[in-house]
Order: C-alpha cells, then structure tokens, then sequence
C-alpha cells in the first residue's frame, strides 16, 4: 500500500508541476501535454495498480514492472521523436531569416548595417 502511495503522489506531482508550468508561461502546452498524459496514466496506475498486472497478462508478459518500463522507453522515445521535429522546424526557420538578411544586406547595404 505504501508504494501506491508513493505512485500517486509522484503523479500528482508531475500534473501540478506541468500544469503550472503551463501557467507561468514558462512551457507551451503542447510540450506539457506529453507529460499530463503521463501525470494521468500515472494517477490512473497508481489507483488501480491491478490493471497493469491485467494488462500485462493479456500482452503475455509474465512481470508486469517489465511493462511498465517497456512503456517508458516508448514515452520517452515519443519525447525524443517530439523534440527532434520540433528542433528540425527551428532549424529551417534560422536558415530562412539568416537568408533573408543576407539578402536584406546585399540590396540595402547602407541601411542594414550591424549596430554596435
């Protein structure tokens, strides 16, 4: 009983940290919403913990903690897949602008000096 209390409050945890992370501007939801989906799924075993010992049975794995970290390498392979397409659309941004002032620079070379 104490683990699953332990769980939930980890849980919680993760929701109010990413809902008020989400609140003071500091993260923008669709970066938080991975990790209140996880805060959720979490709540969810935590209250439950029987479902991942049914879950486990029905997808043949015989210990269910072996389930559990199945699905955490595949959490945070999503977050690193997530991360990696949102760092690719940055990526082409600062190469669009860098052209553009360079051709800011090239037809106006008198107004587009750099300032000190």
């Amino acid at each position: 009983m104490a683990i699953q209390l332990i769980a939930l409050s980890l849980a919680v945890v993760v929701l109010l940290v990413s809902f008020g992370l989400v609140r003071q501007g500091r993260i923008r939801e669709k970066y938080a919403l991975q990790w209140i989906l996880l805060g959720l799924v979490s709540v969810v075993l935590a209250l439950f913990p029987n479902l991942l010992n049914a879950l486990a049975s029905v997808l043949g794995i015989a210990d269910p903690p072996n389930l559990l970290i199945f699905l955490g390498v595949w959490f945070l392979i999503g977050v690193i897949v997530h991360l990696t397409l949102e760092t690719n659309k940055l990526e082409e941004r600062v190469r669009v602008l860098a052209e553009e002032i360079a051709l800011l620079k090239a037809t106006n070379p008198n107004k587009t000096q750099d300032k000190p």
